[in-house]
């Protein structure tokens, strides 16, 4: 019965190592597919103290990863998802300060200019007002960014609080998996 087990044990890992070369075969211009490589190991065990050869066994398989670019589209993938949030929060601030007719520079630019007509008819009631006005709407204007900046601060800790959680659950599975 000796020989026979080795012939069926040899068969069964022979039969589990063309499926998977079959199976490497078949998916050989599949974008993303990793090869698979059969593990085999000798089946040996001890009887008396004496080693007895028992063929080989079937171990399974491991995928072919490059580990460095494994890493690398790791890292890459992980610097995307950052870049696109920081993204996000930069255009919403952006809207707030950048704008040529509305926002703080464009208050800004309103006061200088009426500042200037001012100093050229300082005893005009008419001027003084205007410039009082726009003083009004440039402290609404910081007003107005410095509620931007707040928003954006509370999108920030939102999503970061999100990723916390999802690393706490994704963490969960995988010590389940484990």
């Amino acid at each position: 019965g000796g020989t026979l087990s080795i012939a069926t044990n040899a068969l069964g890992a022979q039969t589990a190592a063309l499926e998977i070369a079959s199976n490497n075969i078949a998916n050989a211009n599949t974008p993303g597919y990793s090869r698979q490589v059969v593990s085999l190991s000798s089946a040996a065990s001890v009887e008396n103290g004496t080693a007895v050869d028992e063929g080989v066994s079937y171990q399974g398989f491991t995928s072919v990863r490059d580990a460095v670019l494994g890493m690398a589209i790791n890292a890459a993938t992980s610097d995307q998802g950052s870049l696109t949030a920081q993204n996000t929060l930069l255009a919403q601030i952006n809207s707030a300060f950048s704008g040529t007719t509305t926002g703080i520079g464009a208050s800004l630019s309103m006061l200088f200019s009426d500042l200037s007509a001012l100093s050229t008819t300082p005893s005009d009631p008419s001027a003084r007002q205007t410039v009082l006005s726009d003083a009004n709407a440039l402290a609404d204007a910081f007003h107005q960014g410095a509620t931007a900046l707040s928003s954006a601060s509370s999108a920030a800790n939102q999503q970061v609080s999100s990723a916390v959680a999802q690393v706490n659950e994704l963490s969960q599975q995988i010590a389940a998996l484990n």
